[in-house]
């Protein structure tokens, strides 16, 4: 019977620190190896099966490091810890394992980009629930939302990958987890990201206390100076948003009720005079695409809801897709811009991705053109004909054998309104 199981099954090799090597294994069932050699429990030997070798490694440290509970008492004393404490490392060695390197590989033989975003999703809870465990205990964490996902080269997999987390900076209840990873032996990443976890108290489901940072080296300062001024400033971004209800625009730098008017006005000629349009221009509902699918018990993470990461890989894989149709060319990722998790998902849970262009411009670095893709991920609910928004993600892709794309045009207000928040995101980013 262990010939009929996939032979992509990842074993711990030696360490030092919080550093940790795979190869791969071919000749046990996944939960059998687990079991002998990680020691999995058999309360999570049945998730971490269904998921990546480095997913299922990252899971079973969780369950079997110190036996971590869930702390259902009443909030204690933080007590302060420095980013190495919390640091953590896998490398991934794909000169050594071709069946790990197979694993991950596109139809053009780069990462899947998709998969890497489910293990950063699982390497930053690994570095969450470091960082805020004390006395055997760790708060319910929950990812809040990841910011600026960014590619700087895209590396074959002919070389082995190290992917690196480590907090950078707390608040009261929430922390910022910053993760990279790089082809050995370069010391520069091919691609970073910043994860935001949250600490909630189980039974009140509100917001509880955790573990403070103290940074010791000046970059270390340096970098927690640098997203405390970013938090506050969103936040402000925020106040003044709920306030006046419109668009995250810097005030003085556009009009946003002339910038709607204008879309809005370019977009007419597309709707009641199609035939006679300009042909550069598209409206955004020809852009879309979407599907739907039911929530497998395979997906769920430790907490028994979705994983977040595989979300991420389910709402990348159909940005991808439509951006691919709307370019009329293979796209490159670039970046995830930002991600928003709203409302958790539950097995059983009819998920509905939503994906549509909004926005085009030519790429300042890379002078080709980037297309924004934003996917909304929606639980629906038939019986009660309700649907709940848990996800908002917007990735960025960038065309590379197309000299320009299609300018995309609102065809209402609400696609106007999330279309000049996107082109504000480019300009903050300039």
């Amino acid at each position: 019977m262990s010939r009929l199981w996939p032979t992509l099954v990842a074993k711990k090799l030696p360490r030092t620190g919080n550093k940790w090597r795979f190869h791969i294994s071919s000749t046990i069932p996944p939960l059998v190896l687990f079991r002998r050699r990680l020691g999995t429990p058999k309360k999570t030997s049945g998730l971490g099966r269904f998921k990546s070798p480095i997913i299922t490694h990252l899971w079973s440290q969780r369950a079997t490091g110190k036996e971590l509970e869930i702390d259902v008492r009443s909030p204690t004393e933080p007590v302060e810890r420095t980013p190495s404490e919390s640091q953590t490392s896998v490398t991934y060695e794909f000169t050594r394992e071709p069946f790990l390197s197979q694993s991950y590989e596109n139809p053009w033989g780069f990462f899947r980009k998709g998969k890497l975003l489910e293990d950063m999703d699982a390497l930053a809870g690994n570095v969450a629930f470091k960082h805020c465990e004390k006395d055997g205990k760790v708060p319910l964490l929950v990812t809040a939302s990841v910011d600026r996902i960014r590619l700087s080269s895209n590396p074959k997999l002919d070389r082995d990958m190290e992917m690196t987390g480590r907090v950078v900076w707390t608040g009261s209840s929430s922390m910022q987890i910053d993760l990279e990873v790089h082809a050995l032996p370069d010391a520069k990443p091919w691609i970073s990201a910043s994860f935001t976890f949250v600490a909630r108290h189980p039974q009140t489901a509100k917001a509880t206390a955790i573990n403070k940072l103290k940074p010791e080296s000046a970059a270390e300062r340096e970098t927690f100076s640098a997203v405390e001024q970013k938090n506050q400033r969103r936040k402000t971004v925020r106040k003044a948003k709920g306030t006046e209800g419109s668009p995250s625009l810097k005030s003085g730098a556009v009009d946003v009720e002339t910038m709607i008017k204008l879309l809005l006005s370019q977009a007419r000629p597309l709707m009641e005079m199609p035939c006679l349009a300009d042909p550069t221009c598209v409206l955004v509902d020809n852009t879309r695409a979407s599907n739907s699918s039911i929530m497998q018990p395979q997906q769920r993470n430790m907490l028994n809801r979705v994983f977040g990461g595989f979300l991420m890989r389910r709402a990348y894989e159909i940005a991808y897709s439509t951006c691919y149709l709307f370019a009329g060319s293979r796209p490159e990722f670039f970046q995830v811009a930002h991600v928003d998790f709203t409302s958790p998902v539950d097995v059983g849970d009819l998920m509905r991705f939503d994906a549509a262009v909004l926005y085009t411009h030519t790429g300042q670095q890379t002078g080709s053109p980037h297309v924004h893709v934003q996917v909304v991920a929606s639980i629906c609910r038939p019986e009660t004909v309700h649907s709940t928004i848990s996800n908002t993600f917007n990735f960025v892709f960038r065309v590379p054998g197309r000299p320009t794309v299609r300018k995309v045009l609102p065809a209402n207000l609400d696609q106007a309104k999330r279309m000049i928040e996107r082109m504000t995101a480019v300009l903050e980013d300039d």
